[in-house]
C-alpha cells in the first residue's frame, strides 16, 4: 500500500501498468478516492458507471491515482490556503506524487462530472 508522507499528512496511491505516466483523477470533488473507480459513489454494492482506468489505461500507460486529501484512506487536511495560492491544486498533486515516483513529466486526466 503505497503512501506519500507530507508534511501534513499521508497520501495513498496506486501505480498500475507501465509506460508513460498517466495520473488519473478519480470522481468525488473533496471525497475524491480511488474505491469510486470500482463501484458507485452513492452506492458501494453497484458497479461504478464508468470505466476503470486504471485497469483499462494500465494496459499502455503507467497510471498513477491518489486519494484526495481527507479522503479515502489519505490522512491530510484540506488547507483553506490551498485555494488561494499560486499553484494549482492539480499542479501541486502532481509535483508531490512525482518526487516519491520519480516521474519526471505526466499527462493527467480527470473524471467525468458523475450525473
Amino acid at each position: 500500500m503505497p503512501i506519500l508522507n507530507i508534511r501534513d499528512g499521508e497520501i495513498y496511491y496506486e501505480v498500475h501498468g507501465s509506460g508513460f505516466p498517466l495520473m488519473v483523477f478519480a470522481p468525488g470533488g473533496l471525497r475524491s478516492e480511488l474505491a469510486f473507480w470500482r463501484h458507485s459513489p452513492t452506492n458501494p454494492s453497484a458497479p461504478a458507471p464508468w470505466m476503470d482506468p486504471m485497469a483499462v489505461l494500465g494496459k499502455k500507460y503507467r497510471v498513477v491515482a491518489m486519494d484526495q486529501r481527507n479522503a479515502g484512506r489519505s490522512r491530510a487536511p484540506i488547507l483553506p490556503a490551498m485555494t488561494g495560492t499560486s499553484t494549482p491544486p492539480i499542479t501541486w498533486r502532481l509535483r508531490t506524487i512525482s518526487g516519491s515516483t520519480g516521474f519526471t513529466s505526466w499527462a493527467a486526466a480527470l473524471a467525468p462530472r458523475s450525473a
